[in-house]
């Protein structure tokens, strides 16, 4: 697991999200790009599998969002009575929260909020265990979202440009640790980095990352 190479505080919400959200940003741009833009989606519970225009991927469930009542439930509740080869990575979640006091992942319903959500679930999820994509499927009075892998979308190099497309992105939206989610993105995306207490530069393409001593992101640069 990538988070034991970072060494972050696996008990602690906001750690995790700043690690795995840079990868899960570039994974998710990547599917839609290769998988889902233009598709025709559907989904079959019975068997397990989850269809982009005819190309075929082993899913997982993950848990779903009631709108009506604004909380969400994870799949290892089960209520559904799917067979349990479809919640093995919902398992794992509930595994990993009770053993780290994660009570996001170990408690089984909850209110949604812009924090802890369907989203934010699934990217440390899918992120953390397997590297996976996950798929939203909204139906009527909520959405459910499931986890898939495809191979293709793994075989897509990162580009120096997507890499900062996407620390420009994620650093816009959300609250993050600036060093854990740069040192995160670099080390998922197998770039080797050098780091300095105020500096972290990728050795690939020679990207200077520089931080003030809050570890915020100040400048950019690149040497090429």
């Amino acid at each position: 697991m990538f988070l034991d190479k970072l060494g972050v505080d696996k008990s602690n919400w906001s750690e995790l999200f700043s690690a795995c959200v840079g990868k899960a940003t570039l994974l998710q741009k990547c599917a839609f790009k290769l998988l889902v833009e233009g598709s025709n989606w559907q989904v079959d519970f019975d068997s397990g599998k989850i269809y982009f225009d005819g190309r075929e991927f082993d899913m997982q469930f993950i848990g779903s969002e009631s709108f009506s009542s604004n909380t969400w439930l994870w799949g290892y509740e089960n209520i559904n009575g799917f067979d349990e080869r479809l919640l093995e990575l919902a398992n794992k979640a509930r595994e990993f929260g009770e053993k780290f006091g994660l009570s996001a992942f170990s408690t089984p319903q909850f209110e949604l909020d812009e924090n802890f959500n369907g989203h934010t679930i699934s990217m440390i999820l899918c992120t953390a265990f397997d590297e996976q994509n996950y798929y939203r499927i909204e139906y009527e009075g909520g959405a459910a979202y499931v986890a898939f892998r495809s191979d293709v979308v793994f075989e897509e190099p990162v580009l120096a440009n997507e890499l900062l497309s996407v620390v420009n992105e994620c650093l816009s939206t959300y609250e993050l640790d600036h060093k854990i989610f740069i040192k995160g993105l670099l080390l998922s995306c197998d770039m080797k980095f050098s780091e300095s207490p105020n500096e972290i530069v990728a050795n690939k393409n020679e990207l200077s990352f520089k931080f003030d001593e809050l570890n915020r992101l100040i400048n950019i640069s690149s040497k090429l």
